[in-house]
């Protein structure tokens, strides 16, 4: 049985020291990334702050939003049912369809807001020769 021992004592001493020194470094490795690991919970920690505030409103946001679904769905089904029933009564559109002419989406702007804005300036300028009247006359 000696030799059975003698056998397994070298790897076993092997097996010792090797883990041993393994876990020297892993400590040491540890130690010296210990800024790392507290800087990255930081940086986590402050990334994370706007899904906390959503967390917050959990309960807002999902009747909100169940809200929106629901009226986005019954206005489609309410534009397409009043369609439906408008084509089987056979009712004519009366309003109007607007065209816009390419020529009127230069930018440039009517003649009548052109118009409003001199009639505009003119009262200011009256204004101010009646205050200037009205202040000679009093001095």
């Amino acid at each position: 049985m000696d030799w059975v021992a003698a056998l397994t004592y070298g790897p076993a001493f092997v097996h010792s020291a090797l883990a041993q020194l393994l876990s020297s470094l892993f400590s040491l490795l540890r130690f010296t990334a210990t800024p790392l690991v507290y800087l990255g919970h930081c940086i986590l920690y402050v990334a994370l702050i706007p899904l906390r505030i959503v967390a917050k409103f959990e309960a807002f946001l999902s009747f909100v939003t169940g809200a929106v679904l629901t009226g986005a769905l019954v206005g489609l089904c309410l534009h397409f049912t009043g369609s439906a029933v408008s084509q089987l009564l056979r009712i004519k559109d009366t309003r109007p369809r607007v065209q816009v002419n390419s020529a009127d989406s230069t930018g440039d702007p009517p003649f009548d807001y052109l118009e409003s804005k001199v009639e505009d300036r003119n009262l200011v300028s009256d204004t101010i020769v009646e205050e200037e009247e009205t202040s000679q006359d009093s001095g």
